[in-house]
Order: C-alpha cells, then structure tokens, then sequence
C-alpha cells in the first residue's frame, strides 16, 4: 500500500464517527443528494467498515442505500451538451452538473430530454 493511500484511509477513518453522527442525527431524512454529498468521498472499505460500526438500523440503510441506488448516479448531459446549449465553459458547468445531480438523485429528473428542460428551466445563459 503507498503512502497516499495509507494516509487517506487514516484520514477517511478519523472521520468516520463525525459521519456516522450526521447519519444518526439526520434520522434516515436526508435527501439522495444529501446522502450522496456525505458519501461519494469515501472509499468502499471505509464505507464498510461505517456499516459494521453503526448501531444503528437506519444509519446501516441510509449506507446500504447509497451504495446501492446512488453511488454510481451520473448526469446525461455534458460541458459538451451544456456548451451546445450557449453556456460559456468555466465554473459554471460545475454548477449546473452540480444541480441536475441533485435533481437526478431526488426523482427530479431521469432522462436526458428532462435534464435539458431542467437545464433550461432553471439556469439563464449570461450574456457573453
């Protein structure tokens, strides 16, 4: 094992009891993309090891869930599709993944055409 990825696991598991807090005292009410931000960071084994660690139902479902409904959750679209669209490259794109990841983890939107009304929707094209 390297050094970076010794450090991390050290890192990741001194976190672990601020994590499992979180998911205690959110009991089991957080959004998708709430549990998602949470959890996307951690490693498998790290997330392993919270499950066995929690005392708790809900906090054992609230991980179970995320690795299997949210883990793997992609937008469709693109910067390339955004670009397309009139969106200018930059910091901006980050944003709007950012939000149609949210609407995508909480049932907001599922396809690609829903995704572009979204996008459309809700975000106006500065002007350049």
């Amino acid at each position: 094992m390297g050094d970076a990825v010794g450090r991390r696991m050290v890192t990741q598991r001194a976190e672990m009891n601020s994590v499992l807090d979180k998911l205690f005292r959110s009991k089991g009410e957080s959004t998708h993309y709430e549990l998602y931000k949470l959890l996307s960071s951690y490693d498998t084994e790290t997330l392993l090891f919270m499950m066995a660690k929690a005392n708790n139902r809900t906090v054992k479902r609230q991980i179970s869930n995320f690795f299997t409904r949210l883990r793997g959750a992609k937008v469709s679209l693109t910067g390339r599709d955004l670009k397309h669209l009139g969106f200018q490259p930059g910091p901006l794109y980050r944003q709007i993944l950012d939000a149609l990841l949210e609407a995508k983890l909480n049932n907001q939107v599922n396809t690609k055409e829903e995704e572009l009304l979204f996008v459309n929707e809700n975000t106006a094209i500065p002007a350049a």
